[in-house]
């Protein structure tokens, strides 16, 4: 992925990029110091919520390797953790990722996607949004 990306950002805005393989200890330290330019990195949701995404760029957040920081975006997001009407909690998590996607301190460049092949005589199989898990448990044969 690394290298692949590297080619791109040549190719389509003459950037060198000069890629470093490390260990994953040596990634981890490196990024929690901030001692790198560009680091790939990745996040798998934890729970189906915008927030299992987005907190992590505030400024408290212990997962902001980027040291980012932005007052509006944290308010925002500050305000949605308690805001009843999902609506207006659905508009400030919008308004904090447009803040997000303007002042990029991360680029997201791909989401994954999970493809599963399902049996038509097979009812009631439970698929996870965010784990690979599948859950037979409740399933029955037509």
């Amino acid at each position: 992925e690394a290298e692949f990306l590297a080619n791109q950002l040549k190719i389509n805005l003459d950037l060198d990029i000069n890629v470093e393989s490390v260990s994953t200890l040596d990634r981890f330290s490196r990024t929690t110091s901030g001692d790198y330019d560009i680091a790939l990195s990745g996040w798998s949701p934890d729970y189906n919520d915008p927030t299992t995404f987005l907190e992590n760029w505030t400024s408290f957040s212990a997962m902001n390797y980027t040291y980012w920081s932005n007052e509006e975006y944290d308010t925002l997001i500050n305000e949605a953790k308690i805001e009843n009407n999902s609506n207006k909690r659905m508009d400030l998590l919008a308004k904090s990722e447009e803040i997000l996607m303007d002042k990029l301190p991360i680029i997201p460049i791909y989401f994954r996607k999970k493809a599963v092949l399902i049996n038509p005589n097979i009812d009631k199989v439970e698929f996870s949004l965010f784990s690979p898990t599948i859950n037979f448990g409740y399933s029955d044969t037509k």
